[in-house]
Formats: structure tokens, sequence, C-alpha cells
């Protein structure tokens, strides 16, 4: 049994009844004076949907304390490609949710984990212990597992994944990602489910933060293989092409090919041209260096102006090529 109170009844407010209820429901219409919210917050009653009530009565909303809002209960998920350092921002969102002392419930594969469409709820979401989190911090990947949530694009789909997360009594929501996983984050809000954004990508494409989750290992890890591709490149008197991942973004080649020692870089962010970067080697190779590598970002190709390659390659002595070939 769950008593209740209306917040939008001045007499229920002002009565005994009020600081022992469960739960406060706003039964009549929505509630437009904030110190409402705040009475009930103060007394540690929180203000819930009716459809709510049977399920968990006592963690749907933040505990007013202080003059700071404490939620109960927060979820976080790993969304999108893994990235090094994922683990140890769970880590450290569970050390804050420990500090605060709320609950924390770990959302598997991504968005998929929201929607709960697996036959035991534990393959969906799990309560994680700060002791579990601390032995995975120094893995490489996502402890959470990750996945790409295509159903997540569909409205209906996002309000079934924010009425499930209400009903685990999931008041807020951490998400690692990139920028597609934020644009999950901000379905979600749409919802009335507060997200946070932890960026965590290689590409380093996401513009309001300086440097995001993995994209430091990921240039580190580009440099030594580099350095590896030009020792046999020095070995035989040979240029070297090396294309790095990084999508629409050229942070990981460029930042790679200075660190590296690279003599050509392409970017997607610089427009090129085939006839410029041969011309470019061929000067290198003219000056003695017949070593030298390219780095290509992976986007770069996106930039480059429109050629008939078929016809630069045999122009230039390129054999078993036809212009007619497909």
């Amino acid at each position: 049994i769950v008593s209740v109170v209306d917040i939008n009844n001045p007499e229920e407010i002002r009565s005994d009844n009020f600081k022992s209820a469960d739960v406060a429901i706003e039964f009549t219409t929505p509630a437009t004076a904030f110190d409402n919210y705040m009475q009930c917050f103060a007394a540690g009653v929180p203000v819930g949907d009716p459809s709510l009530i049977s399920a968990h009565p006592r963690v749907f909303h933040p505990i007013y304390e202080g003059g700071i809002f404490f939620m109960r209960r927060i979820g976080v998920l790993t969304s999108g490609g893994d990235s090094p350092g994922m683990n140890a921002a769970v880590m450290a969102v569970a050390k804050s949710a420990r500090y605060y002392g709320m609950s924390l419930i770990g959302i598997k594969r991504g968005y998929n984990g929201t929607l709960c469409r697996s036959h035991h709820i534990e393959d969906d979401m799990v309560e994680l212990d700060l002791d579990t989190i601390l032995d995975i911090a120094d893995q490489p990947g996502t402890y959470l597992r990750t996945a790409r949530c295509l159903d997540f694009i569909r409205p209906e789909m996002r309000v079934h994944a924010a009425n499930n997360i209400r009903e685990m009594g999931i008041e807020g929501v951490v998400v690692i990602g990139g920028d597609g996983s934020y644009h999950g984050a901000m379905g979600l809000c749409e919802l009335g489910i507060p997200c946070v954004g932890i960026p965590g990508t290689i590409d380093n494409d996401l513009a309001y933060t300086e440097m995001t989750l993995g994209y430091d290992t990921a240039v580190n890890s580009c440099i030594d293989d580099i350095r590896a591709i030009r020792a046999t490149s020095r070995s035989h008197d040979r240029p070297g092409v090396v294309e790095v991942m990084g999508r629409h973004c050229g942070d990981i080649a460029l930042k790679a090919a200075a660190g590296s020692g690279a003599e050509i870089c392409l970017v997607p962010e610089v427009p090129w041209s085939i006839q410029e970067a041969a011309d470019r080697l061929s000067r290198l190779i003219d000056m003695g260096n017949p070593r030298a590598t390219v780095v290509v970002a992976e986007g770069a190709w996106d930039a480059m102006q429109p050629a008939d390659w078929r016809r630069y390659l045999i122009e230039n002595g390129a054999k078993g090529i036809h212009e007619d070939d497909p």
C-alpha cells in the first residue's frame, strides 16, 4: 500500500499526512509553483507519475538537501565505437555515485540495453559495484560492451527506452560516446531523462571539448606503427602511404604525421588533388628522399578534387589498367 498526496492540492501540502507520504503525484493540472516541488524535495517525498507507483515508489526523483538536488539512482552506458579510457570513465562515475550515496546501474550494449529486449533483465542492465569496477578500470575496450542501435533513431523506440529507464528507477544517465551517442542522449533529454555526456571517441571530432577519451592513445599507436613502416621504407628506399582512422576529422592523421616525421599529410579539412600530392612526393624523391611517408586520414578522400585516376595512372606508366575498367 502506497500513500500519496496531490502536489497541486494546497490543503494536502499543508497537512500532516504530507511528510509521511510515499510519493507526491500530479493528479490535477501540472504544478506551476516551484515552491510546491521544493516542499516535496525538502520532505523527502519524490514527485512521480501515477503509473510508476506500483514499481519503485520512492526512487524516481531527486532528493533536495541543503539547496542541492541529489539523485538516488543513475545509469551509465558506453555507446558507439569503443575507445581507450571508457572503463576508467565508468570507474570515475562509480566513484562519484558512491560519494553522493547513489546506486549505479550499468546499461549494456549502448542504447540497446535501454530497450530491454533480452530474455533476462541482467543482460540489459546490471547494478555496478565499485569493487568490481575498480578491477576493470585499466582494461582495454569497455566492460559494459557497446553496439550501435539503429532502432533508437525511431521516436517510438526512444519513448520505450525512456519508459524502461523510469521503471528501473534511473533518474539520470551518463552517456560515454561520440557524436551519435550524444544525439541519442538528446533524444532522452527531450523525453525528460537528464543526461550527462563524457566524450569518448578516438576521432576527437567533438568541437566542444579539448580532447576526447581514446584520442591520445590512438595518436600514439599510429605513431608507433608509422615509425615501423618508415623503418621498412628506409631499408628499401621506397615511399610509403599510411591511412589512419578519424572519420571526417583529420586530428589523428595530423598529430601522427607530426609525431612520426612524415613528409606529407592529407586531411579532410584541407582540399587537395592527386596531382598536387604526386608533385610534392616527386620533389622529395628528386631531393634525395626516396623513402618519404604519406599519411592519409580516412576522410581525406572527400576533400580530394575530382580526378580521372585511371587516365592518370595509365599516363604515368601503370600496367594492367584500362580506362573502361569498372
